[in-house]
């Protein structure tokens, strides 16, 4: 193995524990956070952070619900819409055939129904769907992915339509319950106000052994959690450490111990 070759393969390997360390961190925050969303008084927060955060939250989320309600009643002239025989939508069919859409026209609103992104199922190609809004106005409002809707054909006909405009319902509907609850946690001693992202910097100030203090485990088995997360990290900046030794070795002597080693037992 010429030394160019060397110097390339420790660059790789560099790049490959880095790529292992950044994902350890993303692994990590979705643990931290599913733990948080089963027991919330798993962690503690620094008070005067906690009560941003509430505020924040709070802002944030009646704004959201806002918006969903309006979306709401959008969505539901259009189920009445698509279920009366006196005033039915009215219906525009557009696009070319691998990207098509459909417009649905009520009396307040338009919504467009178009292809979202494709996939496969044990071989069956698949795709998910998108509905925008927009009002009288053409004014665009909102755009919803028909999430838990999977197809295989771009709807077509007025039932299809019922089924988009249903689990969309159903969808939005669950959305603003879960909102109403976790702004009823306000006011309580743990009140849900932190995200994945929120998670995704603990985990990234905890494994780089910064830890701020502003989020702390509040429990044994998120400590262990964090001894691991800590260790893992220490392992793997061990491991760079070498990698780095390594690397000087080849630039300054022109070759690595390993060789200089291997060459030895050969000889």
């Amino acid at each position: 193995m010429s030394l160019m070759e060397l110097f390339e393969n420790t660059n790789r390997r560099l790049l490959s524990v880095f790529a292992i360390y950044v994902a350890i961190i993303f692994g990590f925050a979705a643990l931290y956070h599913s733990v948080y969303k089963n027991s919330p008084q798993s962690f503690a927060f620094n008070s005067d952070i906690q009560k941003s955060q509430s505020e924040m939250f709070r802002s944030t989320t009646e704004t959201e619900m806002r918006a969903l309600q309006v979306q709401l009643s959008a969505l539901q002239q259009l189920s009445d819409s698509l279920n009366s025989t006196s005033t039915p939508p009215r219906i525009e069919r557009r696009g070319p055939f691998t990207s098509p859409q459909v417009d649905l026209k009520t009396a307040d609103f338009t919504f467009t129904l178009r292809k979202g992104t494709p996939g496969t199922i044990q071989g069956t190609p698949v795709f998910d769907l998108y509905l925008d809004f927009y009002d009288n106005q053409g004014k665009k409002m909102a755009s919803q992915w028909v999430k838990g809707l999977i197809v295989t054909e771009f709807p077509t006909d007025t039932n299809q339509y019922r089924d988009v405009a249903s689990v969309l319902l159903s969808n939005l509907e669950t959305t603003l319950n879960e909102d109403q609850r976790r702004l009823s946690t306000l006011s309580g001693p743990t009140p849900e106000v932190w995200t994945y992202w929120d998670f995704l910097y603990f985990s990234t100030i905890t494994q780089t052994t910064v830890g701020y203090g502003d989020m702390l485990p509040n429990n044994t088995t998120v400590r262990m959690l964090v001894n691991l997360q800590v260790l893992i990290g220490l392992l793997l900046l061990v491991v760079v450490i070498n990698l780095v030794f390594q690397k000087a070795t080849i630039r300054r002597y022109g070759h690595s111990t390993k060789i200089d080693r291997q060459s030895g037992l050969n000889a």
